[in-house]
């Protein structure tokens, strides 16, 4: 059970959650103070896709540096780590769901784990003696997926503080996923309203002002004269009923830029489309 100290560890952990706006602040998040609260040294964050293909791996800064070095080992002997196994299809790169909390020594003893090559190549340099993989969620063939180093064995007190952190944060991707959704919908509506009112040339001026574009950058890439710029942007302001350009970005920018903020609405792809940039 959980001691008092880790209950008000906990409380102020969930007060720190439910401050959490962007998919950024959820991601450091979990590999900062959660990653201390468990117990593990250092973390990694795992994106699959809607084909279940891993598509990002993202470190804490401790992992990411000690890790660096070892890549070639590490990818080359984790098919054959027993919990990885477990989690992955490394013939086809497909992530399998599981129960949302598995912990390496739970399948293979000790010694047995000394003996892997993934120990003997990896674990053994960075002092690797057991990991903890956490599903948060795998929907709509997207999945996130925490993985938890540790210089000892977790103890069952820190997987019992794993499981009830996971539902806290599964709680919170839900309400984040929910309002991202809401986003998205209501920005295809503002943008289906703005193509009915304009034509397509006026919806592309549009666009390229809420990016912040002068009259000869857009004439640039719309590939037409700086005056016929000129007619398209009156015209955007005359039907739009506002009477300068500096208010059409305040009002439009945010809607016209969500749904490629979002990736789609869903977090795991906001969160790949902003790793890749």
């Amino acid at each position: 059970m959980l001691l008092q100290e880790d209950w008000a560890q906990l409380d102020e952990l969930t007060r720190e959650l439910h401050e959490i706006e962007s998919g950024g602040e959820f991601e450091d998040f979990v590999l900062g103070p959660v990653t201390r609260f468990i117990g593990a040294r250092f973390a990694s964050w795992n994106l699959h896709d809607p084909g279940m293909v891993m598509l990002e791996v993202v470190n804490s800064p401790e992992f990411d540096n000690r890790v660096k070095p070892l890549v070639e080992s590490l990818n080359r002997t984790l098919p054959t780590h027993p919990l990885f196994g477990r989690c992955v299809d490394f013939e086809t790169g497909q992530v399998r769901r599981f129960g949302g909390i598995e912990r390496t020594l739970d399948f293979i003893t000790p010694e047995e784990y000394h003996q892997s090559p993934f120990y003997q190549e990896v674990g053994s340099k960075l002092g690797i003696e057991d990991q903890l993989v956490m599903q948060i969620i795998v929907e709509e063939g997207n999945g996130i997926m925490l993985v938890f180093h540790s210089d000892r064995p977790f103890s069952e007190l820190e997987c019992l503080k794993a499981s009830i952190v996971r539902a806290h944060l599964v709680a919170k991707y839900h309400a984040m996923q929910n309002r991202y959704n809401a986003l998205f919908r209501e920005a295809e509506a503002v943008s289906a309203r703005l193509r009915r009112q304009l034509t397509g040339r006026e919806f592309e001026t549009l666009e390229w002002i809420c990016q912040g574009m002068s009259n000869a950058e857009i004439s640039t890439r719309m590939g037409v004269s700086t005056r016929t710029v000129d007619k398209f942007v009156s015209a955007v302001l005359t039907k739009l009923g506002i009477d300068c350009r500096t208010r059409v970005i305040a009002r439009y920018a945010p809607w016209l830029t969500i749904p490629e903020l979002l990736g789609g609405g869903n977090i795991a792809h906001s969160h790949a489309r902003r790793l890749r940039v």
